[in-house]
């Protein structure tokens, strides 16, 4: 059954995938890396490409599969864009809950020893 469509999906995420736009060359590629990490954090318990593919509205497998195993995209480039992105977050959320004397970042910065 048809669960999602990646339409629905809410704007932040959108905005998210657009931080790797400038890695994939082609609209198709940008297409299914938006429905693979719409797949990946859909409800689903089975996080596999036929799942996904069965639970999203115009989400087809062998697109899916295509993405993941012969387009041409560096595993290594698009991880280096997440810890680049993730750092940015961190960077914002620790700024954003800084106190007065700015002490939330400088706890941030410690490594817990706990």
């Amino acid at each position: 059954m048809k669960e999602t469509t990646p339409a629905a999906m809410p704007p932040c995420f959108d905005r998210w995938c657009k931080r790797f736009d400038d890695i994939w060359t082609h609209q198709a590629q940008k297409r299914e890396f938006r429905n693979y990490i719409g797949g990946l954090l859909g409800e689903s318990e089975r996080k596999n490409l036929s799942q996904m593919a069965d639970n999203a509205v115009g989400v087809a497998y062998h697109r899916l599969h295509h993405f993941l195993t012969e387009a041409p995209w560096s595993t290594l480039e698009v991880n280096e864009r997440r810890l680049v992105v993730m750092n940015q977050v961190i960077e914002r959320v620790a700024i954003s809950h800084r106190g007065w004397d700015g002490s939330t970042l400088e706890k941030l910065e410690k490594p817990i020893t706990e």
